[in-house]
């Protein structure tokens, strides 16, 4: 379940990182589903996935140092 949900996104993100940071520029886009969210019975494997999908990019920006955000950096 996580390769099918989860590693494309991380992949996809790895891919193009560098490069937004180095332009200081960029947006990355996951989507999920409702079980990211509310638990919904016999989803819960998706569920699981798709909610560590969505916290990871917000972990990421409470630990990253400013980049696009600093206006000194540009």
């Amino acid at each position: 379940m996580f390769e099918m949900l989860v590693s494309g996104a991380l992949t996809a993100a790895n891919e193009v990182l560098p490069a937004m940071r180095e332009a200081h520029d960029g947006a990355l886009l996951f989507t999920t589903g409702t079980t990211a969210l509310l638990p919904i019975p016999g989803m819960s494997n998706s569920g699981i996935a798709l909610a560590g999908l969505r916290s990871w990019p917000m972990a990421c920006t409470t630990t990253s140092p400013p980049r696009a955000h600093d206006p000194a950096d540009r």
